[in-house]
């Protein structure tokens, strides 16, 4: 997106917001409106267009109950046709995949992964950084309005303060 804007004009880029929230939906979940968007994306920058493709396919690896060995078999002809398109954006992300694909295997058995961690791991981290600078870096009201997470506000309500000194909570 940053290449596009540097090259095309500021009212070609206009047509092109919203973009990131396009990519990440389900193709059948688009209205007309954003279909079109993406049809204009894709024919500014084809090689997204394949990107795109790819990882729409991964996601629907993951998404279909299948045994840990063909859901495996399925990753592996995946990054091997990606390595065949010899799409760059995807090389740091294949030698991740590679390296723990063991444990990656794993989600195929149970389908359970750290999502709900890393969300709350994501929200703490949020909220400690609209903290003010207040000697016990205490959040404020606005910070409540602003981080709708239940679990956030139990930790702001229940008088927990977040700390410089402590990777933790420190509760008075």
């Amino acid at each position: 997106m940053g290449r596009l804007k540097k090259e095309l004009d500021k009212d070609e880029y206009v047509n092109l917001e919203g973009m990131m929230w396009i990519l990440r939906s389900k193709h059948e979940c688009l209205n007309n409106s954003d279909k079109e968007k993406l049809r204009l994306l894709y024919h500014y920058s084809p090689i997204l267009k394949k990107a795109h493709k790819y990882a729409i396919k991964l996601t629907q690896i993951l998404n279909t109950h299948c045994t840990r060995k063909s859901g495996m078999a399925k990753i592996s002809r995946w990054i091997k046709s990606v390595e065949k398109s010899h799409l760059s954006c995807f090389g740091s992300f294949i030698k991740t995949l590679k390296k723990y694909q063991p444990y990656i295997s794993n989600y195929f058995k149970a389908r359970k992964n750290s999502g709900f961690v890393e969300g709350l791991n994501n929200k703490i981290k949020v909220a400690k950084r609209r903290c003010d600078d207040a000697t016990m870096r205490r959040c404020d009201d606005a910070t409540m309005r602003r981080c709708d997470d239940a679990t956030i506000l139990w930790f702001i309500q229940n008088k927990y303060y977040f700390s410089k000194a402590f990777s933790g909570f420190a509760r008075i």
